[in-house]
This record gives C-alpha cells, sequence and structure tokens, in this order.
C-alpha cells in the first residue's frame, strides 16, 4: 500500500511540466498550471502497516443516511506535512508563498486484492472554514447606524483590532488574532500598564474581566472537551493549576512568549507552523474582547440617555 498527500501552492516559481523526484523513501511530484507556475505538490510514500489506513462506509443514524470511518496512520500523517513544511521553508527565497498543508487531499493506494477490500474510501479532502456570519439591513436600520456612529468615535481603533483578530481568527491565524483581541483588553482593562506584573495585577482587579472570564470559562470552555485540554495543557507547562486566577497569569505570559522565540526553550512558542495549537486561548480571548467592546457600546447609550 502507498500512502499520498496532495497540496494546492501558492507560488511565483515556474515549471516547465510535471516533475517527479525519488529521495529515499519518498515521491514528490511538482505540478505545474496552465500558465506554468507551481500549483500543487504531491508526496507519495509506502506504508508499513496498512491496517492503519483501512475504511468502511456503513448505516449512518438518522439523519444521516451513511457513516464513514476513516482510520490514518498518524506518524505517516504528520511525516507528510513535515516534508511540506520542510518544501515550503526551502523555498522560501525561491518565491514560494504558502503550501495549503492545513488543507491537504490524501489518498491510499492499495496494491493488493486483501488492501482492496478492507478500503471503501480510497481519497478524502481535508477542508476546514468557520460558518459565515450574515446580517441583513433594511433602510431604516442602516440608516440609523450611520446616522448615529459617531456616537462611538472613541471606539473605533477598539472596533479595528476586534475586526482583525475576527478575520485572522477566521483565516486560523491564532497568533495573530490573540495579538489583536489581546490589545483590546489590555486598553479596557490594562490601567494604562505595559510592564506585564503591572497589567496581570489590573486584570485580577477588575471585576468585569473576572466575570467575563468565569463566565466564558463555565459555558465555552469547561463545555468544550478540546478546548478545555488544551487550556489545562497550556497551564501545566507553566506549572499552573486551572483556575481563572491562573488563567490571567497563563494569558499575560502567553502574550510575552509569543514575542519571543528560542528553539531552546521547550515551553510552546508561537511559529508559522503551529498556529493550531493557539486556537483555544485566542478562542476565550476572542469572546472576553469582543464582549468588552459590546460593553463599553452598551456604556455609551447609557451615558448618552
Amino acid at each position: 500500500m502507498k500512502f499520498s498527500m496532495e497540496c494546492n501552492v501558492e507560488a511565483s516559481i515556474s515549471i516547465p511540466n510535471i516533475i517527479t523526484i525519488n529521495n529515499e523513501n519518498f515521491e514528490y511530484t511538482f505540478y505545474p498550471s496552465d500558465k506554468g507556475k507551481l500549483e500543487k505538490i504531491k508526496i507519495t510514500v509506502p506504508v508499513q502497516h496498512p491496517e492503519k489506513f483501512y475504511s468502511k462506509i456503513g448505516e449512518g443514524q438518522p439523519p444521516a443516511k451513511f457513516s464513514i470511518n476513516v482510520d490514518l496512520d498518524k506518524e505517516v500523517y504528520n511525516k507528510l506535512i513535515f516534508e511540506f513544511q520542510r518544501i515550503e521553508a526551502t523555498l522560501t527565497i525561491n518565491g514560494i508563498k504558502r503550501i495549503r498543508w492545513d488543507s491537504p487531499r490524501t489518498t491510499v493506494i492499495p496494491e493488493t486484492e486483501e488492501e482492496r477490500e478492507k478500503i471503501q474510501v480510497f481519497s478524502f479532502e481535508h477542508n476546514k472554514e468557520y460558518p459565515e456570519r450574515e446580517e441583513n439591513f433594511d433602510n431604516e436600520t442602516l440608516t440609523d447606524v450611520i446616522k448615529t456612529m459617531h456616537k462611538y468615535d472613541e471606539l473605533i481603533v477598539l472596533r479595528a483590532f476586534l475586526r482583525e483578530g475576527i478575520n485572522e481568527f477566521h483565516r486560523f491565524n491564532y497568533i495573530n488574532a490573540f495579538y489583536n483581541f489581546y490589545f483590546i483588553l489590555e486598553d479596557l482593562y490594562g490601567g494604562n500598564n505595559t510592564k506585564n506584573s503591572l497589567v496581570e495585577k489590573s486584570f485580577l482587579a477588575s471585576d468585569e474581566l473576572m466575570n467575563l472570564l468565569k463566565d466564558s470559562l463555565t459555558k465555552h470552555i469547561e463545555t468544550n472537551k478540546k478546548h478545555k485540554t488544551n487550556l489545562t495543557k497550556f497551564l501545566k507547562e507553566r506549572q499552573l493549576d486551572y483556575s481563572p486566577e491562573n488563567i490571567i497569569k497563563l494569558i499575560i505570559s502567553t502574550r510575552g512568549s509569543l514575542h519571543h522565540f528560542s528553539r531552546k526553550n521547550r515551553l510552546q512558542q508561537g511559529t508559522p507552523l503551529n498556529q493550531k495549537d493557539f486556537e483555544t486561548i485566542a478562542f476565550l480571548l476572542f469572546g472576553l474582547a469582543l464582549t468588552g467592546v459590546l460593553f463599553r457600546i452598551v456604556d455609551i447609550n447609557k451615558r448618552d440617555e
């Protein structure tokens, strides 16, 4: 059995035709677009344990008509992801902009009849996106928004950070999202401090922020196994127990660590390759920043009334 992974490429690299290169156990295939630009890369490897790639289509639980069970050898899968990241890094100065290794197409290639019988799903594509939220405005509502928007001029910068944070989050750039949401919290609850220890003290002294944090933990983190596990892991790395106060410490220390990088540092650090690791903490700050800005809008409305 063989296993292949194919990723789209954004690059200003031209190749004359399809190029296939064999190196060690890897087969690399580079595909040009109609215009001759590098468009796709596929990597194929032999599989040592075919049983880890078996799949089955069965009856689904209503309302689903089918259930699809696909096994993947995580070690092989992650090895190919790393190969794409290696190519991306190697060709950076040659014009490669991005390899979409976060959205690969995978294919299982059986080589025996037994393998073919055990595989019912040969290929699938991994795409992810957040649901798009739509707002409907009628003439009256939009007119009211435009005529009253001057009331909120003091929030223009905070709303700009919020917009950028949301956009980065939806692009899965969780580290950049974290920064934008953090700046909002720093402005609203940081007491005009820049030193981490003083910002932490101001955060902990804010009843509004602490209540928002406790509510968010209860409703959005502790009800989600993935987020609870990720947040607990981050706390454990810093030898902190799970508590609102320690999560404030975690937020502050994460902000500090994301501004530095050392390959010798064993703590979780931000890199262009591990945005996914910071999804949970960015998600937590998303809720805190959004609610904080909404509270300021309510305050302005009360003040004007």
